[in-house]
């Protein structure tokens, strides 16, 4: 199967995806019993098998994510990210500062040409886009 990076279902990106219906091959990380940065951002690079160096912080995790040699797979990934609206909520500043790292993160991806990974929020929030699958 030859990719097309330039269609919109396979290019990097944050979205948002009310319920979204995980496909075979796809990774679901559920976020919701994670009240600090620190922690959720630990889980996050556990269930994403980020390398040792990993810091559990948001430089490391927009180092992590922007890296053309990761995931190992190179198809398209999509990761489903759940369980983020009481965090969303109590956290606005760092929620922001976590969106504003994804998305920078996944432009970066892009500007590489690295195996597309789409990101799909289940929070709504204005700089996410609905998620372009139909």
């Amino acid at each position: 199967m030859t990719v097309n990076h330039t269609h919109p279902l396979f290019e990097s990106g944050v979205y948002y995806a009310a319920r979204p219906r995980p496909t075979q091959g796809d990774l679901t990380v559920d976020l919701s019993h994670f009240t600090k940065m620190d922690s959720l951002l630990g889980r996050l690079g556990k269930a994403l098998h980020f390398p040792e160096w990993y810091g559990e912080n948001l430089d490391a995790l927009y180092d992590c994510l922007s890296m053309p040699e990761w995931p190992e797979n190179p198809s398209p990934t999509t990761i489903h990210i759940t369980g983020l609206t009481h965090f969303s909520r109590q956290h606005a500043l760092e929620f922001q500062a976590l969106i504003d790292v994804l998305t920078a993160a996944m432009a970066a991806r892009q500007a590489e040409n690295a195996a597309p990974i789409q990101l799909l929020l289940d929070v709504k929030h204005a700089d996410l886009p609905p998620w372009p699958h139909k």
